[in-house]
């Protein structure tokens, strides 16, 4: 087990180049700073990847970080296909977006995207307006657990469980969402929403719901 330390007079000086050279039970390390990502970052399973928190750790997204412009194909800030067992924890999410009109941009669409990923924490993280895309979206995951997170006008959605998503959890988040939900659910079962608190502008409604089965907790 190690932390691989990214920054100036680091061994790092590229996150993706320490998450490419991490072992399982390693944590990459992202210090305090603002770093700008021209490109996604991919992760890979068994480590962690931690700010040094969600006010000072801030990961900012241009207007075609992933992709061009209108092309919705599912991408991510950070992207995370078919792994397993890893951690995403104190960071805060920003971009160049100056309004609601701004959401959506580029190819990414999403600050995180898990696809078929199993056995996920994500937690402390602060998605702040104005964002081009969604928060978190989960395609066909199994135990991924979301909590203590903050999304104050992320423009769309805050968090997405889709397509077959089971034994999933989103608790103790704060949602402000601008447009579309706080919450989708499409498709998912044995998911479970805990304490969840919501202030909801501007939206058609707090929570969507289309699943197999849902556990409200209060």
């Amino acid at each position: 087990m190690s932390i691989l330390h990214v920054g100036p007079g680091q061994e790092y000086s590229v996150i993706q180049n320490a998450i490419n050279n991490a072992k399982p039970d390693d944590t990459v390390c992202v210090p305090e700073g603002t770093y700008i990502l021209n490109d996604r970052l991919i992760i890979k399973s068994g480590i962690k990847l931690q700010g040094a928190g969600c006010e000072k750790t801030i990961f900012k997204g241009e207007e075609n970080t992933g992709g061009a412009k209108g092309v919705r194909k599912p991408n991510g800030w950070i992207y995370c296909d078919g792994i397993s067992n890893f951690e995403i924890c104190d960071l805060k999410f920003i971009s160049n977006a100056t309004g609601v009109g701004d959401g959506g941009h580029g190819e990414t669409r999403n600050c995180i995207l898990l696809r078929k990923c199993s056995d996920v924490q994500i937690s402390n993280l602060n998605f702040q307006r104005y964002l081009y895309n969604d928060g978190i979206k989960c395609q066909a995951g199994n135990n991924v657990i979301i909590s203590n997170c903050l999304s104050s006008s992320v423009v769309h959605d805050f968090v997405e469980f889709l397509g077959g998503t089971k034994n999933s959890k989103v608790s103790n988040c704060k949602i402000d969402v601008q447009t579309n939900m706080g919450i989708r659910l499409d498709n998912a079962s044995n998911c479970l929403l805990s304490i969840v608190l919501s202030m909801m502008t501007l939206i058609l409604a707090g929570v969507q719901l289309r699943l197999k089965t849902f556990r409200p907790i209060t």
